[in-house]
């Protein structure tokens, strides 16, 4: 091709259209695995408050989720009548138990220090002081608390023994709700408190004396420990046998114990029983003490020989906090 002078070449033409992109390419090689991400602690106890000592959580920004575990404490029986011929006494009633409450909360819920607060537990009612008084009542359980976000109800306590059926306990409120302690009776076995789920068993109420003077009933029995079928809580523990009518008066007994490890009601105790004035008889029979949980059982009724008794304590409650990190 025959050379063209440069001062005789043309404008350069306008530059034609791109090509259409050709197909990708085949995807390269998988790269390296990267460093393990770090290890999971798992959940922590970080607070298991004793009953009346509160403790304070303050979160550090660590946490990615809570677990609390909180039992209302029980309440104490109440204390039988003292009282001669002519009048009913009645022996005092069960203290209820506390209710349970469980639950998961995300980290986002605890904002700034949380007081973790256990119960304490209600007392039994004293003895009547003087012939012809009441039974005293029992004390009501404490509430188990974490802050503003979660409760469990303490149980009420016993009602003393008078001339007329005393007042049914009522139960400590929360996720389960506790059971109620049984009514003292007179000449009348005592009714038996039963169990509740994951709550803590009622008390066993009192025997006592008809205004005839008749008497030789049973107390009640107390509750059973929680019967849920959770781990540590599958075989709900024996509550506490009420007084058997006897020659003499026989106070209630504990129930059996739950697993320490166990935050789930244990099981009530039971209610002592009354006798009519024979050779040996000094006091009637006192209620039980509640046990891991139980409310405590109900006092047996007096006359004019015989000193009515007291009613059993019931058991403090629980506030136990977990950390997920």
């Amino acid at each position: 091709m025959p050379l063209i002078p440069t001062d005789l070449r043309g404008t350069p033409g306008t530059p034609g259209t791109p090509g259409t992109p050709g197909a990708p390419g085949a995807t390269g090689a998988t790269g390296p695995q990267g460093p393990p991400g770090p290890a999971g602690t798992g959940w922590e106890l970080v607070a298991d408050a004793a009953p009346g000592a509160p403790v304070t959580y303050t979160p550090d920004g660590t946490e990615t989720a809570y677990w609390y575990q909180l039992r209302g404490a029980c309440g104490g029986g109440g204390a039988g009548a003292w009282g001669g011929t002519g009048s009913n006494r009645y022996g005092g009633s069960g203290g209820a138990g506390g209710g349970y409450s469980e639950g998961l909360l995300p980290a986002s819920a605890v904002v700034g220090s949380t007081v973790l607060t256990a119960g304490v537990k209600g007392t039994g009612g004293a003895a009547a002081g003087s012939f012809g008084a009441n039974g005293n009542a029992g004390t009501a359980g404490g509430d188990s608390t974490f802050g503003a976000l979660a409760r469990a109800g303490g149980g009420g306590g016993g009602a003393g023994g008078g001339t007329s059926v005393p007042a049914v306990s009522v139960p400590g409120q929360g996720q389960y709700p506790g059971g109620a302690g049984t009514a003292g009776t007179t000449s009348v076995d005592a009714v038996d408190a039963t169990g509740v789920l994951f709550g803590c068993g009622g008390g066993g109420g009192g025997s006592g004396v008809t205004s005839g003077g008749s008497a030789g009933a049973d107390g009640g029995n107390g509750a059973p420990g929680a019967t849920g079928s959770y781990a540590f809580a599958a075989a709900a523990v024996a509550g506490g046998l009420g007084g058997a009518a006897s020659a003499n008066p026989r106070a209630g007994a504990q129930g059996d114990a739950s697993p320490t490890i166990s935050p789930y009601g244990g099981a009530g105790g039971g209610g002592g029983s009354a006798r009519v004035s024979v050779a040996g008889d000094s006091a009637a029979g006192a209620g039980a003490a509640g046990r891991r949980g139980g409310g405590g059982g109900g006092g047996a009724s007096g006359n004019a020989s015989v000193t009515p008794s007291t009613g059993g304590d019931g058991d403090d409650g629980l506030a136990r906090l977990w950390v997920s990190r």
